[in-house]
């Protein structure tokens, strides 16, 4: 059957729309004449026909189906039907032709229409991965390919969904092929998409753990080389030594006692998160189980010692009940008093952590991003950002829910960086808006969707005095003496209002305010827009022998000011004549406070920080 030239499609793509712009989920509207659709209707099912063949035929027509789309616009997978076809040519288990063009024609719509195609193969993975088990080796071949297509292609901040087929190819029930050529993907996407890779550590690690001790000796060769690589992304510094042996400790329980020792000897600074505690806590499980009491001490000691520096309870949710119950056994049961007692101590501090955690989770759940949600979200925001122009209704609506669960995923994990979502968003809603308004459209989603993470339906004491002027309104992180006090924290604060720091003693209120106050907590707005003024009543050495007017005037930002205005100031606060003119030495805490005070009036400052 003969083939159709390039000029042949292109020409074709010009007769369907007018201009090769595919947007158009209903081929037979918007202009398009019956003959052409007719015209088009035919060709798909030409190439379809040789797609099937296999061989030669089935690589010409894929190539040509990749033209075609390219020329179409990607809606024309759903349109003109390339998305079911395909799939149905993939499950065709009586043809073997039929299921090899299909990996062709995945292939060929990677190399030549690239990213915007993404949302209609990425659903598709888990068929290409299974194929990856088919009898026929030629099949086998190009469902390999196929697969490596995507992921060259692939817009890293994607690789969240795409891991979710990934894990599933690693799983027990599937066949060693399957999970051999998933596991290769994984370690290409832990070059290609190391962020993604190492925020989905805690589910790649006990998957990937059962295949390192696989009956096929290619499916743990392949779970080794791709663990090694996940691995190295735990992103903790401390514990770095200690990895290649934790990772070998999985194939060879063996040498478990030999990794808790040298983990023992580690001092722990760094704040410890999901990624290191992803590869952490299947060594210590084995710590806990051990037959040796100096080994389950030790396990029980790096446990306490790391759990201090878990400054997310978020991050240890997955990890508590499979470290709890072995815990509580130790502080009960085993003989030694000692590590008795330092399982205790363990144990009373992971059940700390828990209960923070499910408060943590408890508020993070009010603010999660269905589907279902954010379809209609993105909908109303590319009607908006384009004025009405573009109505999405049902165009690509492949596209549409690739963009949507990219959203879900971002707000899941409270990621709101307008960049981050340009950069993960735009390829697809070029798709659908044009190039011009995809970066707008990105940015206006992830405003929307930061108002709906950052505070939900908003919370009733933020809601009040919206009215009044905004002094401050930014994201921060503090960190003192190597500990990390606040991590992605938001601070709103409006003119009028009073603010109370609630905390322990030692957790780091007065840091706080003095990095407020010395200008530097980051996106907080500078002295010359906003002035803070940090009210304690410590008093230099060198100023105390000063009367309580002239110490005032001591300050260089205030020694312009009339006696006169500083005299007044102190007498609002309750300063008598005599103890205006009397030493600073002399007064009491009390009153120490009140100059401080009165000194800040003077300064006219937009926001004070009252330490005690």
């Amino acid at each position: 059957m003969p083939g159709y030239a390039e000029e042949e499609l292109a020409a074709m793509s010009l007769k369907l729309n007018g201009h090769g712009n595919g947007l158009y989920a209903n081929g037979k509207e918007d202009g398009m004449g019956v003959t052409a659709y007719a015209d088009h209707s035919r060709v798909v099912g030409d190439l379809m026909d040789r797609l099937c063949m296999g061989g030669v035929d089935a690589t010409s027509a894929a190539h040509e189906i990749a033209l075609m789309v390219l020329g179409t616009g990607v809606a024309s997978m759903d349109s003109f039907g390339f998305t079911g076809q395909l799939q149905g040519a993939a499950e065709d288990m009586a043809s073997a032709g039929a299921r090899e063009g299909a990996m062709q024609a995945y292939k060929a719509l990677a190399d030549h229409v690239g990213r915007p195609v993404e949302p209609y193969l990425v659903p598709m993975l888990g068929l290409v991965l299974e194929r990856h088990a088919d009898k026929n080796p030629a099949v086998r071949a190009a469902a390999e390919a196929a697969a490596n297509a995507l992921t060259d292609i692939l817009n890293p901040p994607a690789a969240s969904l795409v891991l979710q087929y990934v894990l599933e190819g690693m799983s027990k029930d599937k066949q060693w092929q399957c999970k051999e050529g998933s596991l290769k993907l994984l370690r290409k996407l832990a070059t290609t998409a190391k962020a993604q890779v190492q925020e989905a550590l805690p589910e790649i690690v006990p998957v990937g753990s059962e295949c390192m001790v696989d009956a096929r000796e290619q499916v743990k060769k392949a779970a080794y080389t791709a663990m090694s690589s996940c691995f190295k992304l735990q992103g903790n510094r401390d514990i770095e030594p200690c990895v290649p042996l934790m990772l070998s400790c999985i194939a060879r329980p063996a040498e478990a006692n030999n990794a808790i020792v040298k983990l023992s000897a580690t001092t722990f600074v760094q704040q410890v998160d999901n990624p290191a505690l992803s590869i952490m806590v299947p060594l210590l499980i084995r710590g806990l189980r051990s037959n040796e009491t100096p080994i389950k001490r030790k396990t029980a000691i790096i446990i306490a010692n790391m759990s201090k520096l878990v400054n997310n309870p978020a991050d240890a949710t997955v990890f508590l009940p499979r470290l709890l119950p072995g815990l509580k056994i130790l502080s009960e049961e085993v003989a030694d008093p000692e590590c008795r007692q330092v399982a205790a101590m363990a144990h009373a501090t992971l059940q700390r952590i828990e209960q923070e955690a499910e408060e943590v989770q408890s508020h993070a759940n009010k603010f999660k991003l269905s589907l279902q949600a954010a379809l209609p979200l993105l909908q109303e925001t590319v009607e908006q950002v384009t004025n009405g122009a573009v109505r999405l209704g049902s165009t690509a609506l492949a596209v549409q829910q690739h963009v949507g669960r990219l959203a879900c995923h971002f707000v899941d994990a409270r990621m709101f960086n307008t960049q981050l979502w340009q950069e993960a968003l735009v390829p697809y809603l070029e798709v659908l808006v044009g190039m011009e308004e995809a970066e707008a459209v990105a940015k206006s989603l992830c405003d929307r969707c930061k108002v709906m993470g950052n505070s939900g339906q908003q919370d009733e004491d933020l809601q009040e005095d919206v009215n009044s002027e905004l002094l401050c309104n930014c994201e921060f992180s503090l960190a003192y003496g190597g500990k990390i006090l606040l991590n992605g924290t938001k601070l709103v604060l409006r003119r009028g209002r009073r603010y109370g720091l609630c905390g322990a003693n030692g957790v780091g209120k007065s840091t706080l305010m003095r990095a407020i106050a010395a200008n530097k907590v980051e996106g907080f707005p500078p002295p010359d827009q906003l002035r803070t003024v940090y009210v304690e009543h410590d008093i230099q050495g060198a100023l105390e022998d000063l009367c309580v007017v002239d110490y005032i005037l001591a300050d260089p930002l205030l020694k312009d000011l009339q006696r006169s205005e500083v005299e007044h100031a102190l007498g609002v606060v309750g300063f008598t004549d005599q103890m205006k003119q009397g030493s600073i030495t002399s007064l009491s805490g009390g009153w120490k406070m009140k100059l401080a005070l009165a000194r800040a009036m003077l300064l006219h400052a937009d926001i004070l920080l009252l330490d005690e």
